[in-house]
C-alpha cells in the first residue's frame, strides 16, 4: 500500500490538501474499524467533492486531456461505492483490505500519472 508523501504534491493547495486528507481517509479505515460504516461514506462524499472541485479547475485551465481524467475520477468512485456496499452488506473489512490497498494504489497512481499534467498549467520554468 502506498502512503502519502511529498512525491504527490502538485503545488496546488487546494488538491494537495484533499489529496492528503483522502490518504488519511483510507487510513483510518484499514486501521480504526469503529465506525466504519460512517468512514466508509464520509471517504465516498469527499472523494465526489473533491473530484467535483478538481474538475472545474481541470475544465477552467483547459486541460486537453479533461475527459479521460473525468472518466477515471468516476471509475474510481464507482469501484469506492462497491466497496462501500460490500463492506457495509458483509461487516467485513478484513475481507477487502486487498481491495482497499488496491484503491489506495491505484489513486497514488492517477496522482503522479494524470494529476501531475495540472503542475505545466501553473507552474513556468
Amino acid at each position: 500500500m502506498k502512503e502519502w508523501n511529498n512525491d504527490l504534491l502538485l503545488g496546488v493547495s487546494f488538491i494537495d490538501s484533499s489529496h492528503k486528507q483522502t490518504f488519511d481517509m483510507f487510513d483510518k479505515i484499514l486501521n480504526q474499524k469503529d465506525s466504519l460504516e460512517n468512514r466508509l461514506i464520509s471517504l465516498l462524499i469527499h472523494l465526489k467533492y473533491s473530484f467535483s472541485d478538481e474538475e472545474s479547475l481541470l475544465m477552467d485551465i483547459n486541460i486537453p486531456e479533461y475527459s479521460y481524467h473525468k472518466e477515471e475520477h468516476n471509475y474510481f468512485i464507482q469501484e469506492v461505492e462497491n466497496l462501500v456496499i460490500k463492506i457495509i452488506k458483509n461487516n467485513d473489512i478484513i475481507a477487502e483490505e486487498k481491495k482497499i490497498n488496491s484503491l489506495i494504489d491505484a489513486f497514488s497512481d492517477h496522482i503522479l500519472q494524470k494529476d501531475s499534467q495540472i503542475k505545466n498549467y501553473f507552474f513556468y520554468p
